[in-house]
């Protein structure tokens, strides 16, 4: 199990010292790397994923930054799609109010 921590580690640090990546970029080739040696281990899955989202500690830090995860109820695109359109009009007034211009996106 300490093989894969090296690896990933590895993988951070290199882009960063070899000038391939900026740290922030290297966080994200940090995430690439666990993401991939998960899905090659074949522990990336739907159900570990649930159960992590389901450990008392993870939903307690969730809390405190304002967010949770769905309900298991709510895990259907009919009730995403709900929730995006419920929504839309909170994030359009905040995109008018904003001054931001569609021509002006880059």
């Amino acid at each position: 199990m300490v093989l894969p921590l090296v690896l990933i580690f590895g993988a951070v640090v290199a882009s960063m010292t070899r000038g391939w990546a900026t740290p922030t970029e290297s966080a994200a080739v940090g995430a690439a790397a666990t993401i991939a040696i998960a899905a090659l281990q074949r522990s990336l899955t739907v159900a570990a994923l649930r159960k992590a989202l389901s450990d008392p500690v993870l939903l307690e830090k969730l809390t405190q930054l304002g967010t949770l995860p769905f309900p298991e109820a709510e895990l259907t695109p009919e009730a995403h799609a709900k929730l995006f359109a419920s929504d839309l009009p909170r994030v359009a007034k905040l995109v008018e109010s904003s001054g931001i211009k569609a021509s002006e996106a880059k």
